[in-house]
């Protein structure tokens, strides 16, 4: 794997740029998707310890609380009508999970108490 950082030292995180790339266009993506016009999708990035964190919320319409553990699988779309015309397949998210997985990371997936969707992704730095 490439080193996605250039920073040096411990917390410096190893893993395909170009996949951790795709991770995060899926998530905004999402977010787009689902935010309505004059909404905010909002981003922070930290490392803390030997995690590198990014979070990601948007204001749009958040998820059902009862689907939220089948967000990741495969082909799993929460409600059919919202992904019409939008020529969705359900496949950003298990990908997204699939990769982040493969990294030795988490994603996961939440409302904001404010509303809206809450994504977020924790990956292990100081790992070659």
């Amino acid at each position: 794997m490439s080193s996605l950082s250039k920073t040096e030292g411990p917390n410096q995180f190893y893993g395909d740029p170009q996949r951790i790339s795709q991770v995060l266009d899926n998530i905004i993506t999402n977010c787009i998707r689902y935010t309505p016009e004059r909404g905010e999708i909002v981003w922070n990035i930290v490392i803390h310890h030997n995690e590198v964190i990014f979070e990601i919320h948007d204001t749009g319409p958040g998820f059902t609380l009862s689907n939220k553990e089948q967000l990741f699988k495969k082909f799993y779309r929460e409600d059919a009508s919202r992904t019409s015309g939008h020529g969705n397949l359900g496949l950003g998210l298990y990908i997204a999970h699939s990769i982040v997985k493969n990294h030795g990371g988490s994603i996961t997936a939440d409302n904001k108490e404010t509303g809206g969707a809450l994504f977020k992704i924790v990956l292990p730095v100081g790992k070659e």
